[in-house]
């Protein structure tokens, strides 16, 4: 997708296995629509999303096709203790979320998840 740091969009593969680790599966609908919004703030897909993708369409078209506001809206069905990464976000600000999950991964073990929306 379009955006001041194009790699956060591979943060929807990261998204997409925690999705998978709290159930879905590759065939799951899930909501697809020209927008979403969460916290008070409004996401959109990319300039030019084709519109054949909107709607109810499996986990695995989201991801082919880049589904921001699929993802995005999927924040509410995962366990607590899941990290949030806000985009966007600097590199330095990047640094800082992963540096600090980390961390409390070596403390509170394996079960620690990472997670951007």
């Amino acid at each position: 997708t379009v955006g001041l740091f194009p790699p956060g969009s591979t943060f929807k593969v990261a998204t997409a296995l925690a999705l998978l680790r709290a159930g879905l599966t590759a065939d799951t609908p899930i909501p697809c629509t020209p927008t979403v919004t969460v916290k008070g703030r409004e996401f959109q897909n990319y300039p030019g999303y084709p519109a054949g993708s909107i709607g109810e369409i499996p986990l695995r078209e989201a991801i082919a096709q880049s589904c921001n506001t699929a993802l995005i809206a999927q924040h509410g069905l995962l366990d607590e203790g899941v990290n949030f990464i806000q985009k966007p976000f600097s590199r330095e600000q990047l640094g800082k979320k992963v540096r600090e999950a980390l961390d409390k991964d070596k403390l509170l073990g394996e079960n620690t998840k990472i997670l951007s929306y």
